[in-house]
């Protein structure tokens, strides 16, 4: 029977990388992003891998709620065995110390990092008993969840609110006495457009900005790659995945 994995924000980084992998394992993918990844497209389309995107701005929660009803759609005509979510795509700005952070700036990061994963979760989820397939989630984390960060306000909060959504659906689900499985990943500091961005901030607005140019400046990003097999290989082993848990990426090197 069938497999399928929908993935966010696989445009480009941790997403795409992740997306290629489930792509490999002969799994059929539904990507989710505002803007679409060619070369992912490209890839599947010259391997014979079978791939959907859906172009989606996950600040928008009208369009969020009308791709989640697309998916269902999908889902209920294939019925897999399997479902798999990665929520990975996230922002990183307002980077900006709290009474400092412009209104609408600080809902559209709410909007994209806590309201986002939360509604898919708890769309996939549904569909997933509908259908009647296992389900096995990865909410992509953060170290700065667990730790107040100087101009991280935003960041930090929307990691720490997913966590605890992840804790809470986890322990749900074993109430329920069913198979689904949901964890937090967190993939560590790796080279991608989000260290770009905050590379460019300001002292004022973010008091460790030295210490995250020395990660480049000293190559101790991690590639994006090494990360998503990682990921993968955690997410598709079931039978030893424990819900409720954040685990680290750091831990399996």
């Amino acid at each position: 029977m069938e497999e399928i994995a929908i993935i966010t924000g696989v445009s480009k980084g941790l997403g795409e990388a992740t997306a290629k992998l489930f792509l490999q394992a002969d799994k059929k993918v539904i990507g989710i992003s505002r803007s679409v990844s060619r070369q992912l497209e490209k890839y599947a389309e010259e391997n014979d891998y079978e791939y959907q995107h859906f172009t989606c701005d996950l600040a928008n929660m009208e369009q969020l709620l009308d791709t989640a009803g697309k998916i269902e759609k999908e889902i209920a005509d294939s019925k897999p065995e399997t479902m798999y979510l990665i929520n990975n795509a996230a922002v990183i700005e307002p980077i900006k110390p709290v009474g400092k952070i412009e209104g609408k700036d600080l809902n559209h990061h709410v909007n994209v990092n806590i309201s986002a994963p939360m509604l898919l979760l708890n769309e996939c989820l549904r569909i997933a008993d509908r259908s009647e397939s296992d389900f096995s989630c990865a909410m992509v984390s953060s170290g700065a969840g667990d730790r107040p960060i100087f101009g991280w306000g935003a960041y930090c909060s929307a990691k720490a609110a997913v966590d605890m959504f992840v804790r809470t659906a986890a322990l749900e689900q074993k109430e329920l006495q069913t198979q689904h499985k949901i964890i937090s990943f967190n993939p560590g500091i790796m080279d991608t457009g989000m260290q770009e961005t905050i590379r460019t901030q300001t002292a004022a607005d973010f008091a460790d900005i030295k210490t995250f140019t020395a990660y480049k400046e000293n190559n101790q990003l991690k590639n994006p790659n090494e990360i998503a097999e990682i990921l993968f290989d955690l997410i598709t082993d079931e039978s030893n995945l424990e819900s409720g848990k954040k685990y680290q990426a750091k831990d399996f090197f």
